[in-house]
């Protein structure tokens, strides 16, 4: 008697078991790789926003360029720049006042819901000399760019961290 047609329920059961077992895989294999994208996606975008400062700090006097005499509510970009990779005393000191107005500070640079810390630190001798926002203390994609200019006729070291 042949046994042709008949179907074994072990055979089933492991055939099915394998095929959700590698569909379970699948589908978690692609939710990680999204999770990938996303973060770095992100990431991509907070260092934007760390350059794009820093930049604007070393590169631009600012808009208006007498910026520092005039209220916060009339400045549209905070240049330190005296001139391109120069910093300008006056600008520098009237910045790091305004780090009681973090939020709006950090409104004039873009940042939306990115945070912003800024240290300035002599690159001779490897001393922070100012600082400016607040310090990342957990968060784990920060964007940090470094910067190098001239306060004084002496080289200064400019570190940008952005994260959110």
């Amino acid at each position: 008697m042949q046994t042709r047609g008949q179907f074994l329920t072990t055979e089933f059961l492991f055939v099915t078991a394998t095929f959700c077992l590698l569909l379970i895989i699948i589908l978690t294999s692609f939710s990680d790789i999204q999770r990938v994208i996303d973060f770095e996606s992100m990431d991509k975008k907070s260092y934007n926003f760390a350059f794009n400062t820093s930049e604007i700090l070393v590169n631009s006097k600012g808009v208006p360029t007498n910026w520092q005499d005039l209220d916060l509510t009339n400045v549209k970009v905070m240049g330190l720049a005296k001139t391109n990779n120069e910093l300008d005393v006056n600008k520098l000191q009237k910045f790091l006042d305004y780090n009681l107005q973090y939020s709006a500070v950090k409104d004039k640079f873009g940042l939306g819901q990115y945070n912003l810390y800024i240290s300035f630190i002599d690159a001779t001798n490897g001393n922070q000399l100012y600082e400016f926002g607040v310090f990342p203390s957990n968060s784990s994609a920060i964007s940090t760019v470094i910067r190098y200019c001239v306060l004084n006729q002496n080289p200064l070291k400019i570190i940008v961290k952005v994260w959110k």
